[in-house]
C-alpha cells in the first residue's frame, strides 16, 4: 500500500483565489474543490497528468457552483464521479423546499 500524496493548487485573485487539492494514491486521485476559470481548470487538468494518476472523483465542499468541475475537466475526465458536501443551512433549505 503506498502512501496518500497531496497537491495543493491555489489560484491567485485572476482565479478568485480559489484552492484544489489533488490527493494521490497509488493509481486514482480525486480531486478536491475544482476551480472556476478555465486557465486555472486547465493548471490542474495539468497537475493531474503530471501526477500519472486517474482522476475518478471530484469532492465538492460547498453549494457554490465556482468549486464544480468545469467544461476542461469534463471533457478530459467524462466519467468522472461527483461527491457533493452540502453545508447544513443548505440541506435545511433543500429540505424546506423539497416539503413545499
Amino acid at each position: 500500500m503506498s502512501a496518500l500524496t497531496q497537491n495543493v493548487h491555489a489560484a491567485g485573485d485572476t482565479g478568485l483565489n480559489k484552492s484544489s487539492v489533488l490527493i494521490a494514491g497509488e493509481r486514482e486521485a480525486p480531486l478536491v474543490d475544482g476551480q472556476f476559470t478555465l486557465a486555472e481548470q486547465h493548471r490542474v487538468l495539468g497537475d493531474i497528468i503530471d501526477s500519472g494518476q486517474e482522476l475518478t472523483t471530484v469532492v465538492v465542499t460547498t453549494a457554490d457552483p465556482d468549486y464544480c468541475p468545469k467544461e476542461a475537466m469534463l471533457e478530459r475526465c467524462p466519467d468522472l464521479g461527483l461527491l457533493v458536501l452540502l453545508d447544513l443551512g443548505t440541506r435545511v433549505a433543500i429540505g424546506v423546499m423539497a416539503r413545499g
